[in-house]
């Protein structure tokens, strides 16, 4: 089973505005869907709403190093699998990781310590 988390909004109980949409599609489709507040990306809450068992697809902002470490540590201690292990999380969102498989796809780009 699928099951979609996302950011929450300023309203209370809600999807953050970029994500409400998404959130409704999906829900009205049959998956499951629950939101993710930041105090889980900064590992201080557990994560509330996953089914156990499930996979669990993050359809959020981007995260840190450590925010997506806490966030599949959240997923994990619910009892879920997330989609994208941190290892692959990093080699596809953070550039110094995935530019050099894509550099002859992409303008020359140099990373500065």
């Amino acid at each position: 089973m699928w099951h979609f988390l996302f950011p929450t909004g300023s309203t209370p109980g809600e999807p953050d505005e970029m994500f409400a949409e998404q959130h409704a599609s999906l829900t009205a489709a049959g998956h499951t869907a629950s939101l993710c507040p930041d105090s889980v990306l900064a590992g201080v809450k557990p994560l509330r709403g996953v089914p156990p068992g499930s996979t669990v697809v993050y359809r959020g902002w981007m995260a840190t190093a450590d925010e997506y470490a806490a966030l599949v540590r959240a997923i994990e201690q619910a009892g879920a699998v997330p989609l994208a292990s941190l290892r692959e999380y990093l080699t596809a969102h953070h550039l110094p990781n995935w530019y050099p498989l894509l550099a002859e796809f992409t303008p020359e780009t140099r990373v500065f310590p």
